[in-house]
């Protein structure tokens, strides 16, 4: 009891530092998922963090960052879900959001599943698919308000998973570490061709930890041609530049 009322704290804290306010109902969902995410990373490879503490702020509360930038009542698609970081975060905190969790792994997809019915989370769709390959399916291709990724690949590699998903006037929001500043200038170019271009660069510090954090904003200003996602696997081994 006393460590889950630490823990609760801990959210709590952690959440009121990057402005956000959480209730009851929501740390409970928050240590709920804890639990899920500690008992399934035994059997399936979800994250090297351990640590109930460290997965609290290294994965909620890192994950809570963006969602000053989101639209809370809109359509939102998470690429490259993986144990739900940040779509299965971000909808706990905005319950009324549209959220589809995309993960082409299906032991992950597997276990995203059982948690979304574990946590009795509505409008929820979990997609165990490429994102190469919902980019080019009708029904989903340029359809949400918003598009999430916290995957480590370059940006130019995840632009092309998820610009093509978004509606014109929508949102990109890449979720990097602190040195962005080349990065950026090596996916300017992929970033155009796609439809998209830098709306905003928020740098932030992890609280507790003090990790540098930088949140990039791609609005979607004209459609992104039809050839585009390439193949799957080919945006990751050839990057799209100049």
């Amino acid at each position: 009891m006393t460590g889950s009322v630490n823990l609760g704290g801990l959210l709590r804290e952690g959440c009121s530092s990057i402005g956000l306010k959480i209730n009851e109902e929501q740390i409970s969902q928050y240590l709920r998922y804890l639990e899920l995410v500690q008992e399934w990373n035994k059997k399936v490879n979800l994250t090297s963090i351990v640590d109930e503490k460290e997965i609290i702020i290294k994965h909620f509360i890192d994950s809570l960052m963006g969602a000053p930038l989101l639209e809370k009542q809109g359509r939102l698609v998470d690429v490259g879900s993986g144990a739900g970081f940040p779509g299965l975060v971000l909808k706990i905190f905005y319950p009324e959001m549209e959220v589809y969790l995309v993960e082409s792994v299906k032991k992950k997809a597997r276990f995203l599943e059982k948690a979304v019915l574990a946590l009795d989370l509505k409008g929820v769709r979990v997609l165990s698919l490429r994102a190469e390959e919902m980019g080019r399916d009708i029904s989903f291709r340029e359809s949400f308000e918003s598009a999430v990724c916290r995957a480590v690949s370059e940006l130019a590699v995840i632009a092309e998973y998820c610009l093509p998903l978004v509606k014109v006037g929508g949102y990109f929001v890449a979720y990097k570490g602190e040195m962005v500043e080349e990065e950026l200038s090596r996916s300017a170019w992929a970033l155009r061709c796609l439809g998209g271009e830098v709306d905003s660069v928020r740098k932030g510090k992890l609280p507790f930890l003090g990790d540098g954090r930088t949140l990039v904003q791609i609005k979607k200003i004209c459609s992104c041609p039809e050839k585009y996602p390439r193949r799957p696997g080919i945006p990751a081994k050839r990057p799209l530049k100049d």
